[in-house]
């Protein structure tokens, strides 16, 4: 019923006419302008190579030349498997008070995550 109310508001012959004069009349900032295609590949060039070389030290990907060779998938997910094993038999208890202290503490209001971090205002939030 939702989904047939929602049809109904963008059937409406006034929508895209409302929709455009609004996005006409915003004020465009910098971000609203995307750059050429080849200088935003340009200027994600150095990140994209920083990642590439990040996998072939984890030894993910063999590099071949310009070509990249997948290595063994099952061989990566066992490391990974024992990397997190490891990490759960060092770090038990803190993982434990994650799961099942800190997940109970609310969000908002007093004494929230919010209110004890700092770093949200909530002294207005509904609770």
């Amino acid at each position: 019923m939702a989904l047939k109310r929602i049809l109904i508001i963008f059937k409406n012959p006034w929508l895209p006419k409302d929709r455009n004069e609004i996005v006409r009349n915003y004020p465009r900032s910098r971000y609203d302008v995307l750059p050429d295609k080849h200088l935003v590949f340009q200027r994600m060039m150095p990140s994209q190579l920083a990642a590439r070389a990040a996998l072939v030290r984890a030894e993910a990907v063999k590099l071949n030349g310009e070509e990249l060779s997948f290595g063994n998938a099952e061989s990566i997910a066992e490391k990974i498997r024992e990397e997190l094993v490891s990490y759960h038999q060092q770090h038990g208890a803190l993982l434990s008070f994650l799961k099942d202290k800190l997940c109970n503490v609310p969000l908002f209001g007093v004494g929230g995550l919010k209110d004890r971090s700092g770093l949200g205002e909530f002294r207005y939030d509904v609770v």
